[in-house]
């Protein structure tokens, strides 16, 4: 009998592709979520027209912000489940140390964000085609793959670290859920009254103005996360998990 002693890459491999398969059923709710985003998009189009005695021309905008919302529902969703106690009861037996469960973590939630964000971003031409087979409808050419495929992979990359940086807010918030659910039902009602504060609202203004500067965008998405990716870490190393 001989024993082999495996690198922190190569544990860390093995568990990445474990948590992988035990997630992976989860996708089919995602792409029942896009669906149905990409049915509320079609519905909810705005419209409008303009004429004269010989020609009459309307115009529908269609918006699929939608898809984009119910993916981050989606991946809010994951990083709390990974959380929960029983499934980390079912899969610590399998892990080394805590340190090394997080990092697989923050690597599972990175790649269901890829993911997340490609079919999202897909989804787009779903709805262009949806539109371009209806009768007397024409689609306006906007930027794609072919004709603008820096701008294709920007929109990519920028759903990508959104989807990230919520779910990295969903692993934060099951974390503390872990150690007290009476704070996180605090800060649960301290960020929804904000809403409906003028400091809330300054703040919703900021992040959306984000949009409009992509290099500090991606900055405080990808920082944010990494920060409470590092913060769970390190709360998680105090938790202890019971069968």
């Amino acid at each position: 009998m001989s024993l082999t002693n495996k690198t922190f890459v190569e544990m860390l491999q093995v568990q990445v592709k474990f948590k992988l398969h035990a997630y992976l059923g989860m996708v089919t709710y995602l792409i029942i979520l896009q669906v149905v985003g990409m049915l509320l998009s079609l519905v909810s189009s705005s419209t409008m027209s303009l004429g004269s005695d010989i020609v009459d021309v309307n115009f529908s905008i269609f918006r699929t912000t939608m898809v984009l919302v119910l993916s981050c529902f989606w991946s809010f969703y994951i990083g709390m489940l990974m959380m929960r106690h029983d499934q980390r009861a079912d899969i610590m037996p399998f892990v080394t140390t805590r340190t090394m469960s997080s990092a697989s973590d923050s690597i599972v939630l990175a790649i269901i964000a890829i993911f997340a964000g490609i079919t999202t971003m897909l989804s787009n031409y779903v709805v262009r085609i949806i539109v371009m087979l209806k009768s007397n409808q024409n689609i306006i050419a906007m930027e794609d793959v072919f004709n603008a495929p820096g701008i294709f992979l920007k929109n990519i990359a920028a759903f990508i670290v959104v989807i990230l940086c919520v779910a990295s807010v969903g692993y934060f918030f099951g974390m503390i859920m872990q150690k007290s659910k009476l704070v996180m039902c605090i800060i649960s009602a301290s960020c929804f009254s904000m809403l409906f504060t003028e400091l809330g609202q300054e703040i919703l203004l900021s992040i959306r103005q984000l949009g409009m500067h992509p290099i500090l965008y991606f900055a405080v998405n990808l920082l944010t996360s990494a920060i409470l990716f590092i913060l769970s870490a390190m709360m998680a190393n105090n938790l202890e998990v019971r069968g």
